[in-house]
C-alpha cells in the first residue's frame, strides 16, 4: 500500500480517449495504482469507464450529478484517493511505461516529495508531435511565478504534502498551476525525475490562437487576485511569462 499511486483524471465527454487512457495506465511498469476518474456530467454518461470499472478492481469511477468544472473534478479526486502518491492524467493526454516507475524511483532515492518529468505536445487533429519540451531540473515558487513549467500530467507528488490544499473552483483556468504555486510556497522546489519525456501532452487549434489572449488574463488574475502581488512585481513576472510563453509555444 506504501507504493500505492492514486491517479486522477477529470473526464468531461471524453469516450473517445477512454480506451488510450486505460492503456496508458494499465502498461505502467509500476502496478499498484488506483484510477480515479471523476465524470464531471458527461452527456456520454461514462459508459467506457464503467465497463472498465467491472473488469479492472483498479479503476473507480465517480459521478458528479451536474457539471462543475475540473477543479471540483480533481478536487473530488483528492479527497477520494487512498494512495499514499497523486499522479495526475488527463483524459485526452499519455504515458510511456516507465512513467510511475520512473517518478518513485527519483522520489525515494533522492528523498523529494514533488516531481515532474519533460514531455511532447501533440496535435490531436494531425497527430503532429513536437520536439521534446525541456523543463528545468528544479522549479521553486519564484521560477513558477515567472513560467509554469509543470504540465499537470507528468507530476507525481506525495499526499502527504498536498495535505488539505486543493485547487481554487473559482479560477475557471490555471487552477493546477496555481495549486502549484501553493504547495510550492511553504518548500524548497519540485523536481525533474528524468531527462526523458514521459508524456504527450494533447492540444487542440483553440489552444493556440483564441485561448492565449484568455490564457493571458487568466495570469494576471492570478498576480493580482489570487497571490495579492503588487503592480511591479506583477509586471515582472507577467513579462517573463510571455516571454517564455513565446519560447514554449512557437513550434506549434
Amino acid at each position: 500500500m506504501n507504493d500505492l499511486v492514486s491517479i486522477i483524471t477529470p473526464n468531461l465527454n471524453g469516450e473517445h480517449f477512454v480506451e488510450r487512457a486505460y492503456q496508458s495506465i494499465s502498461s505502467q511498469t509500476h502496478t499498484n495504482w488506483e484510477w480515479i476518474v471523476i465524470d464531471d456530467f458527461s452527456l456520454d454518461q461514462g459508459e467506457r469507464v464503467a465497463k472498465l470499472q467491472s473488469q479492472d478492481p483498479r479503476v473507480k469511477l465517480i459521478k458528479l450529478s451536474i457539471n462543475q468544472g475540473a477543479s471540483v473534478a480533481r478536487n473530488t479526486g483528492l479527497d477520494n484517493a487512498i494512495g499514499n502518491y497523486i499522479a495526475f492524467l488527463d483524459m485526452d493526454d499519455y504515458w510511456l511505461p516507465e512513467k510511475l516507475e520512473d517518478c518513485l524511483t527519483f522520489m525515494k532515492r533522492e528523498s523529494v516529495n514533488f516531481v515532474y518529468t519533460n514531455y511532447r505536445k501533440y496535435l490531436t487533429t494531425t497527430q503532429q508531435l513536437s520536439v521534446p519540451i525541456q523543463t528545468p531540473k528544479k522549479v521553486t515558487y519564484t521560477d513558477l511565478l515567472k513560467t509554469c513549467s509543470i504540465c499537470t500530467s507528468t507530476v507525481v507528488i506525495s499526499k502527504g504534502l498536498i495535505g488539505n490544499t486543493r485547487m481554487a473552483v473559482s479560477l475557471r483556468r490555471g487552477q493546477d498551476y496555481f495549486f502549484w504555486l501553493q504547495i510550492l510556497a511553504r518548500m524548497d522546489g519540485a523536481w525533474r525525475c528524468t531527462e526523458k519525456p514521459m508524456t504527450l501532452y494533447s492540444i487542440g487549434h483553440l489552444s493556440l490562437s483564441s485561448n492565449k489572449l484568455r490564457k493571458a488574463l487568466g495570469q494576471w488574475k492570478i498576480y493580482r487576485e489570487y497571490l495579492k502581488l503588487g503592480l511591479l512585481p506583477s509586471l515582472y513576472y507577467f513579462m517573463n511569462y510571455a516571454y517564455h510563453g513565446y519560447l514554449k509555444y512557437k513550434k506549434f
